[in-house]
């Protein structure tokens, strides 16, 4: 008998997700869905300098600027994806963008510090949504 209550329960929940879910707009009304998922296309960028010679010199490959260039983005774009994935796409649009910078920057610091490398500052200059997502929004 719990067993069934149980079930009953799973399956209310279930049901209320679901209906809370979709919703129904009148043919002459307008509506615009504010949540996309995490897809942006996002333009940085980053100024830096190199701290250590010796470190950036055996972290890099032999001092290729090339691979240390190709190394910090792979960095910088970690970081942008785990601070712009934990937040929702109304606070990277508002004046929270700042401290979304200065976090990207701050787990940045860290992580090109093992490269003899110094991140000076991040900024996101623009975020937009993929091609697909903008003519589904206009649709």
């Amino acid at each position: 008998m719990t067993r069934l209550y149980a079930i009953g329960g799973v399956a209310v929940v279930l049901l209320g997700l679901l209906v809370s879910s979709i919703v129904i707009v009148d043919e002459r009304e307008e509506v615009l869905v504010l949540q996309f998922g995490r897809r942006l296309v996002v333009d940085a960028f980053a100024r830096w300098r190199i701290s250590d010679v010796i470190q950036f010199r055996q972290a890099g490959g032999g001092g290729d600027l090339a691979a240390a260039e190709s190394r910090l983005e792979t960095i910088l774009t970690s970081q942008i994806r785990e601070v712009l994935g934990s937040v929702t796409s109304n606070t990277i649009l508002s004046a929270d963008r700042v401290g979304l910078m200065n976090r990207i920057r701050d787990g940045a610091i860290t992580r090109a510090r093992a490269l003899g490398v110094e991140v000076i500052d991040v900024r996101i200059k623009r975020t937009e949504l993929p091609q697909q997502n903008l003519a589904a929004t206009f649709q």
